[in-house]
């Protein structure tokens, strides 16, 4: 088994079968029986917080797993942390379309001198967002003129930071 600290929110576990051999979990029941894969989990949490101080009390986290086909188990955890003063909790997020959309949004609040800083941009699949951090801001109606307002934005903002580029 090896652990990699990938960053301080961020471990990668690579499994082998004779990893979980050595734990007495076969290959079926690792996969299919989460009780038995639960407690490997915790196994392997409690060495990541020895080895690199990594503790997920009091944080989410999300777990993604890639099966190859020699019975490798490749594991990110991902730690989100539920410190939710990092966001603003009247943020709006606004999803264009295109690069385009976003220029005009862009020139029209540059044109009209409309100043801000409290907002991000950000490149996720192709699409462009802002996260709008204020409340009752004069830019939420200009906004959409060009974009669409989108539902989750705290759920959103943590797939930004995580898998989007920010602009």
């Amino acid at each position: 088994m090896q652990i990699k600290k990938i960053n301080n929110d961020k471990l990668k576990i690579i499994l082998s079968s004779n990893d979980l051999d050595e734990k007495n979990v076969d290959i079926d029941s690792f996969l299919a029986n989460p009780i038995e894969s639960q407690n490997l989990f915790f196994e392997i949490l409690h060495l990541a917080e020895e080895k690199y101080n990594f503790d997920i009390e009091n944080n989410k986290a999300i777990i993604e797993a890639i099966s190859l086909d020699n019975n490798i188990f490749i594991l990110t955890i991902t730690k989100i942390s539920t410190d939710f003063s990092t966001y603003n909790q009247n943020s709006k997020v606004y999803c264009f379309e295109d690069i385009n959309n976003l220029l005009n949004f862009y020139s029209f609040i540059k044109k009209n001198n409309i100043h801000t800083t409290n907002f991000e941009t950000y490149k996720f699949l192709n699409k462009y967002y802002i996260v709008l951090n204020e409340e009752k801001s004069i830019l939420e109606n200009i906004l959409l003129e060009f974009s669409n307002l989108l539902s989750n934005s705290s759920y959103l903002q943590d797939i930004f930071k995580e898998y989007g580029k920010r602009i």
